[in-house]
C-alpha cells in the first residue's frame, strides 16, 4: 500500500477523524486494521491524507468478505 518515492501529505489522527466523521479511537482502529495508511511517529500516528480520501470514496471496505 505504501508508495515509496512519492511525497505523501501526512495529517494527524485528529484531522483524519474529523475528515471521516469518526472518533479518534475509531480512526485508530482503522489504522490498526490497515484500512487507512499511517506511520507511527513517536507515540502518535500520522495518517496519509490520500488514504483517508480513498477510504471515504469506497477505496477501502469497512467489512471484508473472507
Amino acid at each position: 500500500m505504501s508508495k515509496k518515492g512519492i511525497s505523501q501529505e501526512l495529517i494527524t489522527t485528529r484531522e483524519a477523524a474529523e475528515n471521516l466523521g469518526y472518533t479518534i479511537q475509531h480512526t485508530r482502529l482503522l489504522i490498526r486494521r490497515g484500512q487507512i495508511e499511517a506511520t507511527k511517529f513517536g507515540r502518535d500516528w500520522l495518517v496519509v491524507r490520500e488514504s483517508v480520501v480513498e477510504y471515504k470514496t469506497g477505496g477501502a471496505s469497512d467489512n471484508s468478505d473472507e
